[in-house]
C-alpha cells in the first residue's frame, strides 16, 4: 500500500467486490467499473493531488470524485471496511488491543473554507471524555499539571492512575497512525468536510485489511 498509484490486487478485489453496491442501481444509468473507480479514489488520496490532475488511466475524474461523495454519506466506505473486519476476526486474524492515541494532521490550504470545530483538547479534557464512558486512560501526567498538584497540597486532589506498562503497548496505535500517514492525503489534510477526510481514513484501512 505505500507509494502513490499502487491498485488493488486481485486477490484484494476478491475480497472487496463482494461487499459493494451492486452495479446498476435502481435508478440511473450503470455504474462505471467499482474497481477502477476504487484504484482512481485511492490514487487521489495516496499521492494528494487534486482530481484535476488523476491520470487518464483512472477514467473519468468527476466520476471518482462523485463515487467517493456517494459512498461517504451513504455509508459504503465504513461498511466494507466494517465487514472486512468481522471477516478477519470471523478467521482469528485480528487481536483486539483497543487504543486511542492523537496525531496532528494540519489542513493544507485547499482545506480552507470549512468551519472550525475549536481547539484540540487537552490531557485533561480526553481523560475527562474517556472517565464519562467507563474508559481507563493510561495517560502520563504533564510536568505542570504535577507540580500544580503539590502545589496545592491536601486540596490538589488524588492524581490518576497510571500503567507504565499499559503505556507502552501505544506503539500499536501508534504504527498503525505512521501506515494511514503513508497516504499523503491523509497525513495531510485536503479536504474540507470530516466525512471525506473519514471517506479516505476508511479507504486506506480497506487497502490494509484486504492484503491480509
Amino acid at each position: 500500500m505505500v507509494g502513490p498509484g499502487v491498485l488493488l490486487t486481485d486477490a484484494q478485489w476478491a475480497r472487496i467486490e463482494p461487499l459493494l453496491p451492486d452495479r446498476t442501481p435502481r435508478r440511473g444509468a450503470r455504474w462505471r467499473d467499482h474497481r477502477e473507480v476504487i484504484d482512481a479514489i485511492a490514487w487521489r488520496f495516496q499521492t494528494g493531488s487534486q482530481w484535476l490532475h488523476l491520470p487518464e488511466k483512472y477514467g473519468n475524474w468527476q466520476g471518482g470524485c462523485n463515487r467517493l461523495r456517494m459512498w461517504a454519506v451513504g455509508g459504503t466506505w465504513e461498511r466494507v471496511f466494517t465487514a472486512l473486519m468481522a471477516q478477519a476476526d470471523a478467521d482469528e486474524d485480528l487481536n483486539r488491543a483497543v487504543s486511542v492515541d492523537s496525531t496532528i494532521v494540519r489542513a493544507h490550504q485547499h482545506a480552507a473554507g470549512a468551519r472550525k470545530k475549536g481547539p484540540r483538547p487537552a490531557s485533561r479534557t480526553i481523560r475527562k471524555h474517556l472517565r464519562k464512558r467507563g474508559i481507563r486512560a493510561v495517560i502520563p501526567i504533564p510536568a505542570d499539571q504535577r507540580g500544580h498538584r503539590l502545589r496545592r497540597g491536601s486540596q490538589g486532589g488524588r492524581p490518576p492512575a497510571f500503567d507504565r506498562n499499559a503505556y507502552k503497548q501505544r506503539n500499536t496505535v501508534e504504527r498503525c497512525i505512521n501506515k494511514l500517514k503513508q497516504w499523503r492525503g491523509i497525513a495531510t489534510h485536503y479536504d474540507k468536510t470530516a466525512a471525506i477526510y473519514l471517506a479516505g481514513l476508511h479507504l486506506a484501512g480497506i487497502f490494509i485489511w484486504s492484503a491480509r
